[in-house]
Formats: C-alpha cells, structure tokens, sequence
C-alpha cells in the first residue's frame, strides 16, 4: 500500500483504507490488464461451476490488477461472461499449439531444402 494512502494529510492513520484492502495482500497482483484478464479466463476455464465469474478489477492501493469474484453481476450478465471467458481462453490455447506447430515447419537455418 502506498505511504500515501495510509495517512491523513494531519499524519494519522487511515483505518477505511487498510480495512477494505486488507484481502488484497495474499492475491496475485497482475501489472497490465491484459495478464488479469487471461489469468481470470484460466480461472474460469478450469473451475467449470463458479458462483459468480472471476473478474479482473484495479486496486488502487497497490498501483495493480487483481482478479475476484463479481458477485454482483447479474445472472444473464454472469452466464455471458463466463461463455466469453471460456472461448477466449480456448482460442489461447488453440493459438499456442498452432504457434508450436508452425515452428516444426520453418526451415532450419543453414540447411539446404531437401
């Protein structure tokens, strides 16, 4: 947590501050938006039955992302979202392996075509 945000402008402690991000220090805190969102989408791909979806959101008082649950969204919101996740990190993957497939098939350097 930032100097900051922990005082006062008078040199006291700030208590709300500390009390609503005190969870935040055991999570995984993610530098760029882009690394929240697949994290969460891994997330939602490997844990089929949820709650409520894993989300990605901004924490002010470590300057990051952190994924939790949004247990406020609705349920039709909820539902889309977790379809949502689960294709974009299926895509992912299927891009990963092509990727790694593609590589066999470029020529090595200094190796005449056969």
């Amino acid at each position: 947590m930032h100097i900051r945000m922990r005082f006062k402008k008078t040199g006291k402690p700030r208590r709300d501050v500390f009390f609503r991000y005190r969870g935040c220090f055991e999570k995984s805190r993610f530098r760029h938006l882009r690394v929240a969102v697949q994290a969460a989408d891994r997330y939602m791909e490997r844990v089929p039955v949820t709650r409520a979806p894993m989300v990605p959101y901004y924490c002010p008082a470590h300057s990051c992302w952190h994924i939790g649950h949004d247990r406020k969204m609705s349920v039709e919101l909820a539902r889309t979202y977790e379809v949502n996740c689960i294709r974009r990190q299926r895509l992912r993957e299927e891009i990963k392996h092509l990727s790694s497939a593609s590589r066999l098939l470029e020529p090595v350097p200094g190796r005449s075509p056969s």
